[in-house]
C-alpha cells in the first residue's frame, strides 16, 4: 500500500496528458494573428558583453547583449509568441533539418528559436575553445555536456512541451545564453529584427496569445480569431 499514492501520481499525470494532447489536422478557412511587439518609451541601448575568458577568441571582435534588442523604431526582437492551450488545429510539420544554435565567437546564434516538442536540436560549437552546453528545462532532462573545439555537434532531443522557454547556457562563458521555446502545438512565432510575428491558419474562435521576453516578462491577450481573416494584435512592454 505504501506505493499507493505514487501510482496514483503517475497514472494522473498520464491522464493529464493524453486529456490536453494537442490534435492536429486539416484546417478549413483559417485565420491569422499579426502584430508586433513595441517598447513603450525610449529605446534602451545594447550594454557591451564583459569577456572575462579564452580573449582570443571571444573578444575578437566586439558583442553587444543580447537580453533585450530594440530597434531605433522600438521594435523588439526576441519575442516568442504563442497561442496559450490550443488543444486542436493545423497539423505539426517536422522541420526539413534540425534546428541549430552555434556558439559562434562566444555567443549563441541565434539567441532565441522556438520548436515543437519532439524536435532535435543541434548545438554547435564554431570556436576554437571548449564550451559546455547546459540546458535548465522546467520540465524536460537537463543536459549538461563540454563541448570541445573537437566536438563540432551535440544534439539534444526535446520531450514534451513547456509553458516557459528553455534556457540553454554555457557555464565556462558565464555572459552566453539562449532560450529554446517548446510547445505542443505549431501556434508559435518568434519576433525578428522588425519585431512583427504571424501566426496562420486558425482555426476560428476565441484565445489567449502570449507574448514573452526574456527581460521584460510576458503580456496575454484575448484575441478573436475569425475565418479567413487577418487580426492584428500588438504587444507593448515597458521596462
Amino acid at each position: 500500500m505504501k506505493y499507493k499514492g505514487f501510482f496514483v501520481l503517475i497514472i494522473t499525470l498520464f491522464m493529464s496528458s493524453q486529456l490536453f494532447a494537442y490534435e492536429g489536422g486539416d484546417v478549413s478557412n483559417g485565420g491569422t494573428v499579426s502584430g508586433k511587439a513595441i517598447f513603450k518609451g525610449a529605446a534602451p541601448a545594447r550594454a557591451a558583453i564583459d569577456v572575462t575568458k579564452d580573449k582570443e577568441v571571444c573578444a575578437a571582435t566586439e558583442h553587444l547583449s543580447d537580453l533585450l534588442i530594440v530597434s531605433a523604431d522600438n521594435a523588439i526582437k526576441n519575442v516568442i509568441v504563442s497561442i496559450v492551450d490550443i488543444e486542436k488545429g493545423k497539423k505539426i510539420e517536422a522541420p526539413a533539418a534540425n534546428p541549430e544554435l552555434d556558439q559562434n565567437g562566444c555567443v549563441f546564434i541565434p539567441h532565441v528559436i522556438a520548436i515543437t516538442a519532439g524536435t532535435t536540436i543541434d548545438i554547435l560549437n564554431s570556436d576554437a575553445v571548449t564550451h559546455n552546453v547546459h540546458t535548465y528545462p522546467e520540465e524536460n532532462t537537463a543536459v549538461n555536456k563540454a563541448q570541445p573545439s573537437s566536438l563540432k555537434r551535440i544534439s539534444i532531443e526535446t520531450e514534451f512541451g513547456e509553458e516557459d522557454p528553455m534556457k540553454v547556457a554555457c557555464d565556462y562563458h558565464g555572459w552566453m545564453s539562449s532560450w529554446v521555446g517548446i510547445f505542443e502545438h505549431p501556434y508559435f512565432a518568434v519576433t525578428g529584427d522588425d519585431g512583427t510575428f504571424t501566426i496562420d491558419n486558425i482555426p476560428a474562435g476565441a484565445y489567449e496569445v502570449k507574448a514573452w521576453q526574456e527581460e521584460l516578462g510576458e503580456l496575454v491577450k484575448t484575441v478573436a480569431v475569425k475565418a479567413g481573416e487577418t487580426t492584428t494584435e500588438n504587444f507593448e512592454f515597458e521596462k
